[in-house]
């Protein structure tokens, strides 16, 4: 799945799972006002039954008929409540409930709660069980009521005392009715709120674990982002390394035969013998054919922009011939003898030849400038072999040398060990790096004052 998809998702729960969770609110605001409509209707239901039987006791011990009237208005509140319960049982139209529950003097704001909460829970245990024992205190009413009614026109004293007495003991279970009415519906708005509430720490888990989760993508997103971006900064810091190398490499290689040319030029300035002339001539010539072909192959090498080794045929033992060739010349460089080593089968291999060039050139270059000139007899040696996977390179020379503290740090980028010498430190990175951009290694073998040795081993390109 794509960030952008992964954000929508997140995006769509979060939204679901915020309107789930107002909704649940707001429908539990419905259920709290619904069933504080209820205990607030139950108390003027429960004081209309009382004033009712306060006032028909009055009457029984008075005879007055002011007590049986206030007797038969106080019922008016209960029994409007029951004719309120009956047309919601019987789905008939709002209005008829709502017109009997004002009679039943339930305040106008509560009524609408009342309808709304029987029509979606008259099913549910508790508040079924309470509508149950609504309808039996209407029972208990009905009940008392029809013997009034005959009392009012006796004057039996036995059905007088027969009528006081079931009026103490309708109170009593009116009481009781009315209390289990109020548990009940308690026992409701609880159950619901425990409900609701794990339903709110349900929806509240999913939208903080979604945010958490889209969160711990954008960190792992901006990671991932860095990690790519610090790729692209060493990508563009190598490519820089590998420009100032080539630059490098072009001006050193450039440079060499110049030096060289000017070698033969003085030589030819001394000469008189017109045959050694020309044989200078001749060499010099050589020099800026082979300077043309070494122009040639870094600019094709400028051109790969990926900058990695295209393996094809060379003459191994032309490279070694052509880097002797290009810096002997020099009147100091006189002096050495230079020795080339191939194993059979080795003069022919498959490597960058670019990259293979800037190796030897800038080792032999190097052998011959830190040469030691108060040694009778020096030597530069180039020694070529190979194991079962590699191509062993060496370079051997009898010159200064390299004392050992300075092994690693002569392959780092600027680091000069000899003042003295004309150099600016990137001779022997250049070789490592190219080196390493065949894949192989590079180690020195080096004593102040004996000479030094190179041993690359590079893989066989098929």
């Amino acid at each position: 799945m794509t960030f952008k998809a992964q954000s929508r998702l997140v995006v769509f729960l979060v939204s679901l799972t915020s309107l789930i969770l107002i909704l649940f609110n707001i429908y539990s605001s419905r259920i709290k006002s619904g069933v504080r409509s209820y205990i607030n209707g139950e108390s003027a239901y429960s004081k209309g039954q009382k004033d009712a039987l306060l006032n028909l006791s009055y009457y029984l011990n008075t005879q007055d008929i002011s007590y049986w009237n206030r007797y038969k208005e106080s019922l008016k509140v209960p029994m409007s409540d029951n004719l309120a319960r009956h047309a919601m049982v019987n789905n008939e139209p709002d209005s008829i409930p709502f017109n009997h529950f004002i009679n039943g003097k339930v305040h106008p704001s509560d009524i609408d709660n009342i309808i709304w909460m029987f029509k979606n829970f008259k099913n549910v245990k508790e508040f079924k069980e309470a509508v149950d024992l609504w309808a039996k205190s209407e029972i208990v009413l009905i009940d008392i009521n029809r013997d009034a009614e005959r009392f009012k026109h006796s004057t039996d004293i036995q059905l007088k005392e027969q009528l006081s007495l079931k009026i103490a003991i309708s109170n009593a279970k009116l009481t009781e009715l009315e209390t289990n009415f109020s548990k009940n519906l308690s026992n409701l708005a609880r159950k619901i709120e425990k409900l609701l509430n794990w339903v709110n720490a349900l929806v509240t888990i999913i939208m903080i674990g979604s945010l958490s989760a889209y969160l711990m993508l954008v960190i792992a997103k901006l990671y991932k982002s860095k990690g790519e971006l610090k790729e692209s900064y060493d990508k563009v810091f190598d490519l820089n390394l590998e420009l100032d190398t080539f630059v490098y490499s072009l001006s050193h290689d450039l440079r060499a035969p110049l030096t060289s040319l000017q070698g033969l030029v003085k030589f030819s300035s001394l000469e008189t013998d017109i045959t050694s002339i020309k044989e200078n001539m001749l060499l010099m010539d050589r020099l800026l054919d082979k300077q043309d072909a070494f122009i040639k192959d870094v600019i094709s090498l400028l051109q790969r922009r990926n900058l990695t080794p295209q393996p094809k045929k060379m003459n191994l033992k032309v490279v070694v011939e052509d880097a002797f060739s290009l810096n002997k010349h020099n009147a100091d460089n006189k002096e050495i003898r230079t020795e080339i080593e191939i194993a059979k089968g080795l003069e022919e291999i498959n490597s960058d030849i670019v990259f293979i060039k800037i190796i030897i050139n800038n080792l032999i270059s190097n052998a011959f400038k830190y040469s030691d000139p108060t040694k009778e007899y020096q030597f530069i040696k180039v020694k070529v072999k190979s194991d079962d996977t590699n191509l062993v390179i060496k370079v051997e020379d009898n010159g200064i040398g390299i004392s050992e503290e300075f092994h690693q740090k002569v392959f780092d980028m600027f680091y000069i060990l000899d003042s003295r010498k004309r150099g600016t430190g990137l001779g022997l990175y250049i070789i490592k790096q190219s080196v390493e951009k065949l894949g192989g290694t590079i180690v020195l073998d080096s004593i102040l004052g004996v000479g030094s040795k190179f041993t690359m081993s590079l893989p066989k390109f098929s």
